[in-house]
């Protein structure tokens, strides 16, 4: 499983892969709110809550890119203390979680 390259933008209630992508009637959103007339799990949600969702959406590709970078430094960095290695080691392995399940790994 890809997901559509990064960066993502939001632009009034959809997620676009670029900013012009918003006026070009043959673009598709990568997300977008649901109009009222979808019967769809999001109407469950407030406007406000829609467009924060959204946001995070848009922001995820960035993100997982940034977690992988992460983890790659933490694996090469030595610790001193073996409190602080407890503490790294549980914050990488929630990091590692995360990442195989942003790319669909089990």
């Amino acid at each position: 499983m890809k997901h559509t390259p990064g960066p993502w933008f939001y632009i009034s209630g959809a997620v676009y892969q670029r900013p012009a992508d918003a006026d070009d009637p043959t673009r598709t959103a990568i997300a977008m709110r649901c109009s009222q007339k979808s019967k769809n799990l999001a109407e469950c949600f407030d406007p406000c809550e829609k467009d924060a969702n959204m946001k995070l959406i848009a922001a995820a590709p960035s993100l997982l890119e940034a977690l992988e970078t992460l983890t790659v430094i933490v694996g090469l960095t030595a610790i001193k203390y073996e409190t602080q290695k407890e503490v790294l080691q549980e914050a990488y392995n929630i990091a590692i979680a995360a990442i195989k399940t942003a790319k669909g790994a089990k």
